[in-house]
């Protein structure tokens, strides 16, 4: 299904309720135009207090349509975390000074908003950006047992009776690099599902009872990734070339990982064996009955 838009776009995440179909757009370089679509058409949520919006995720939480990612305010002055709720005004969450930050997945928990992603903490000195999430646009920062990064990206967030789960990636400190390691945080305590030493992400989360998944990339002896999921901190590799996992989900006992191999193959496996979608990448995915 091709996916209207008037500039450079890509799909992000993906909901559907029924027989309505809600597609976030990134939206990249294409100033107030597309946020998201809906059933094919697509809603443009401008607000003329914010300049190059990108929408990376999109949940439904009963009637209400929630949409997070990032855009600059006060013309170029910082780049901040937003959401928006239906078709309201986008809301803005603070950063420090003038820090920026980034949004990246969202889920709602009653009347609660979480949004992944990272920041300044001003706490950890100038020049930290550790992965985060924003409870009500409350900041709760990630870091591992041990302080060997500053630096990261929180991606993906589900939320199971009282506990917060998170996936995302963090960097060595002083690398310089963007390249880290996939870590997990169960209500904020950290678990690496690769060594520091290994390149790796996790990009994807969701529970079912008491079991945990987790959609990411392993870098193999090549060093180049290999898509890979965890099902309770137990990886199983699901591509022996360059790939990566974008997106997990489970119905019926089955799972399902949506993601690329190489740069231009879309593909998701059903346990482990991979379906091609055809060129292009996919970035989410939802299986219906």
């Amino acid at each position: 299904v091709r996916l209207p838009h008037p500039g450079y776009s890509s799909g992000t995440g993906i909901a559907v309720s029924d027989n309505n179909v809600y597609v976030s757009s990134s939206g990249v370089f294409a100033g107030n135009n597309v946020t998201f679509w809906h059933n094919g058409v697509g809603v443009n949520l401008a607000d003329p207090t914010i300049t190059y919006p990108t929408a990376m995720s999109i949940t439904l939480s009963g009637n209400d349509i929630y949409t997070a990612g990032s855009a600059y305010i006060n013309g170029f002055e910082k780049f901040v975390p937003i959401y928006w709720k239906n078709q309201d005004k986008a809301n803005k969450i603070e950063t420090y000074s003038y820090n920026r930050g980034e949004g990246r997945g969202i889920t709602v928990s009653g009347n609660d908003v979480y949004i992944t992603g990272t920041t300044a903490d001003i706490a950890s000195g100038l020049g930290s950006s550790p992965p985060c999430y924003w409870k009500n646009g409350v900041p709760t920062f990630l870091y591992l047992s041990s302080l060997s990064s500053i630096k990261g990206i929180a991606k993906s967030i589900y939320i199971s009776g009282n506990d917060i789960h998170v996936v995302g990636e963090v960097y060595q400190i002083g690398s310089g690099s963007p390249l880290g390691w996939a870590v997990y945080w169960k209500n904020g305590v950290a678990t690496e599902l690769a060594p520091p030493t290994q390149v790796s992400e996790a990009n994807s989360i969701t529970v079912v009872g008491d079991d945990v998944y987790i959609a990411g990339g392993v870098a193999g002896a090549d060093r180049l990734l290999k898509a890979t999921y965890w099902k309770n901190r137990v990886p199983v590799t699901l591509d022996t070339k360059y790939s990566v996992a974008n997106s997990i989900t489970v119905y019926d006992n089955d799972i399902y990982v949506a993601g690329n191999r190489g740069v231009d193959t879309a593909l998701y496996w059903k346990n482990s064996s991979p379906v091609i979608l055809g060129r292009g990448r996919a970035n989410a995915i939802v299986v219906r009955k």
